[in-house]
């Protein structure tokens, strides 16, 4: 849950908005801020490119002869569902079909009783396929539900994940490849919107 934001004193804010009370309590606050996920009126945005990380995925895939295509996702979570819908646009659009596996479905089981769900989707697809995992995370999720599976990565099933986390992509077996987001050159762009700001007060900014 977000902390109480008005003991901080804070003079501008860069916030992760994930639900509509989160978002008025940034709107109370009454400072400069920038957004990232859901988007408020009037301020600043800062978002990854969905559509192009879907479509990247899929020309991967495909310059390395995949002809089936998988996505792992967390339904409930927008960017996933983003991702989701332009992967399978995308591929559909030139014939191919995507098999899809929804977990948001499934939050009133166990972890356990979560990867026994995803390893035995795991078994029914049609191999090789290339699967794209919502992030790097769910990537890890794949990767140790094909280990219980007795599903072969990479030979069975091709794993890509989104953020390229070191941590998360080094503890997989084996390694998670993924697809590298530039959040430095985002977070510094952000910073830079929100000192204008807070500088002149009243300024709009709709980068």
């Amino acid at each position: 849950p977000m902390p109480n934001l008005s003991s901080w004193k804070v003079d501008g804010i860069i916030a992760n908005i994930i639900d509509q009370s989160s978002a008025e309590r940034i709107i109370k606050l009454g400072v400069p801020a920038i957004t990232k996920e859901m988007k408020l009126p009037g301020k600043p945005h800062i978002s990854a490119n969905d559509k192009m990380i879907a479509e990247m995925a899929a020309r991967h895939f495909i310059e390395k002869g995949f002809k089936r295509f998988a996505y792992y996702c967390m339904i409930d979570i927008k960017w996933s569902q983003r991702r989701s819908d332009a992967f399978c646009g995308y591929l559909q659009s030139l014939g191919y079909s995507v098999d899809v596996f929804n977990l948001g479905k499934n939050k009133n089981v166990s972890w356990q009783q979560k990867q026994l769900l995803l390893s035995r989707w795991l078994k029914t697809l049609a191999k090789p396929v290339g699967l794209l995992a919502g992030n790097d995370e769910q990537g890890r999720h794949v990767i140790e539900a094909c280990r219980l599976a007795a599903v072969k990565v990479p030979d069975d099933v091709a794993v890509l994940g989104v953020d390229n986390d070191d941590i998360v992509c080094d503890l997989c077996e084996p390694r998670l490849s993924s697809i590298v987001l530039d959040c430095e050159s985002a977070g510094f762009k952000a910073a830079g919107i929100l000192e204008r700001l807070m500088a002149n007060p009243g300024m709009t900014d709709d980068e």
